[in-house]
């Protein structure tokens, strides 16, 4: 079983009157949450806050996680429905949630979900792919790596929750624990005035969490924070063995009895022979 230590910290940035942005952390439910809301009329925040509740309520019902989803995509979409002024809000999100040994990440749109550890190859991963117009550029070959990171359109998504869409896309994965996992759930105010290097060397650094999650929001600040905010980090400080399964082996409870038996019969046919 996996014990999480997690910090986190949420910031409208200094170019947003408001902040769109929402995330849980709870160790209740073994589950944490970032959502980056968008639409009109304020209502990015609406659907940001409609997506982490949802998901909450189902997870605690112990919904899957693909599942608890796929039902706040729908909720949104009635708020909305049911709300002219609401139409057409949306918002990403990205999720963990531990299960003991392993833990399931989902996400939605371009929110992002790195994992750190020094004894890991590589040390430094995206677990999360975004759903967005450049991601599908790269992928296709049509731009290398470096002209999506500087793209003009780079936060143009192809999927989100709320949004009318024919078919809502969630990916998911199961991973493993290993001890100095450092797990960095984010909205795209973060990664996008960041590079993957930079979010690397601040990850390494040997700070405690919540230094670490200021750390991280105080470089996008200072790259002119564009966009709100959020960071939540999450640790696995222990790991305790998993219990050995029960043996299958139906005369295992009789074994010392059996080798208590073998050996006396061996010392009476010793002795039968008249000994050495």
């Amino acid at each position: 079983m996996a014990t999480i230590s997690f910090a986190a910290r949420t910031d409208p940035g200094k170019q947003r009157s408001n902040n769109e942005d929402c995330y849980l952390c709870s160790n209740d439910l073994d589950l944490w949450l970032v959502a980056d809301g968008m639409g009109g009329h304020n209502c990015g925040e609406v659907a940001s806050q409609i997506a982490i509740d949802t998901v909450a309520e189902a997870v605690e019902k112990n919904t899957p996680l693909t599942e608890a989803i796929h039902q706040a995509h729908d909720a949104i979409r009635q708020q909305s429905q049911a709300n002219p002024e609401q139409e057409g809000m949306g918002t990403t999100l990205v999720a963990v949630h531990n299960q003991g040994q392993e833990y399931q990440i989902g996400w939605v749109g371009d929110s992002r979900i790195y994992r750190w550890n020094s004894t890991r190859v590589p040390p430094f991963q995206q677990l999360s792919r975004d759903h967005s117009f450049v991601q599908e550029l790269l992928e296709s070959g049509l731009i290398t790596q470096q002209e999506a990171d500087n793209h003009p359109q780079r936060n143009i998504i192809t999927q989100s929750l709320g949004c009318p869409l024919e078919v809502l896309r969630v990916d998911a994965d199961t991973l493993s624990w290993q001890p100095g996992d450092t797990l960095l759930l984010c909205s795209d105010g973060l990664s996008d005035e960041l590079c993957d290097e930079e979010i690397q060397s601040l990850l390494e650094q040997p700070v405690p969490s919540q230094a670490l999650v200021d750390d991280l929001v105080e470089a996008a600040l200072a790259r002119g924070g564009k966009d709100n905010i959020t960071v939540v980090i999450l640790r696995a400080d222990t790991l305790s063995p998993q219990p050995a399964p029960p043996s299958d082996n139906r005369y295992a409870h009789y074994a010392p009895r059996l080798l208590a038996v073998l050996a006396l019969l061996l010392c009476l046919l010793y002795l039968s022979q008249g000994g050495a």
